[in-house]
């Protein structure tokens, strides 16, 4: 039992070593996260990324140029490690419905809609994902008709945790599991 125990103790000052010198967990956007290592995209709308109140939060706004077509703010970063990314929202529009100015996640191009069409004119929320080195995580303001008023939507308390502090968690609980095993065998 105390060889478990030892290894146990060794996995996970390897782990935690191992975060440590590779990434650290990023909260708000700072660091591998700062505005500065995101890339804003228009196609073709008044639409805009505020940056000014970072780290603590940014806004990503819809177009409004009242010309009828559909339109994205993208606000994107290709991840810089494995591991999980977590976030507050906050939406608000001045379209008569939000149906017109929805806030969407992309990963790899592949997008979740995170307000609801049916919802009311403010809307908030929280979002959490894993995801790989290299994936490219977007936030975005889409504007269907880019008319009638735009939305806003507030990011906050923005994390990014490293894969290898979930595996020393996991670790810890090991280790936690080997000592009350052998807690048991001695009694």
């Amino acid at each position: 039992m105390k060889s478990i125990l030892s290894c146990a103790v060794v996995l996970i000052c390897m782990v935690v070593s191992g975060a440590q010198a590779t990434h650290a967990a990023v909260i708000g956007f700072t660091g591998d996260f700062a505005p500065g290592n995101w890339t804003t995209t228009l196609d073709g709308g008044d639409g805009y990324v505020n940056t000014s109140n970072a780290p603590i939060s940014v806004v990503i706004a819809s177009a409004n140029n009242s010309d009828g077509n559909a339109r994205n703010t993208d606000f994107s970063i290709a991840m810089p490690f494995t591991g999980s990314i977590s976030f507050d929202w906050s939406f608000t529009t001045s379209d008569i419905i939000p149906v017109w100015d929805p806030f969407l996640v992309g990963i790899d191009g592949v997008y979740t809609q995170l307000t609801n069409d049916g919802g009311s004119q403010s809307q908030s929320g929280s979002y959490s994902v894993s995801l790989l080195e290299g994936q490219i995580l977007t936030l975005r303001a889409n504007a269907r008709d880019s008319f009638a008023g735009r939305s806003e939507t507030t990011v906050s308390n923005f994390m990014a945790v490293p894969e290898p502090t979930s595996m020393a968690i996991f670790g810890l609980g090991a280790l936690g599991m080997a000592y009350r095993a052998r807690r048991k065998t001695k009694a």
